[in-house]
């Protein structure tokens, strides 16, 4: 994560959606805060459907880390329908 902001300083990092556990989001706002990066890496949960479909249309690009899950999943399906390049972890 680091990496990546550090090398695209006009981005900024969203991480929309709810995450498995409370502890990972926990370990990841830890992180932020820690690499001081509260300015440029944004937890979001919880949206309504007009809020992500606000985010999709702004974004460059979208992200599916998808660890411990099964299938396609739903970000993959809301990147395709609103037109934004998609990338996957194996």
């Amino acid at each position: 994560m680091r990496n990546i902001i550090e090398k695209v300083d006009s981005f900024k990092l969203y991480f929309a959606g709810n995450f498995r556990t409370k502890e990972l989001e926990n370990e990841l706002g830890q992180q932020i805060k820690k690499r001081g990066l509260e300015k440029r890496v944004v937890m979001r949960k919880n949206l309504k459907e007009s809020e992500l479909v606000d985010l999709y249309q702004q974004s460059k690009f979208s992200m599916r880390f998808g660890f411990g899950e099964y299938g396609l999943g739903t970000s993959t399906v809301e990147s395709v329908q609103n037109g934004v390049p998609l990338i996957i972890n194996s």
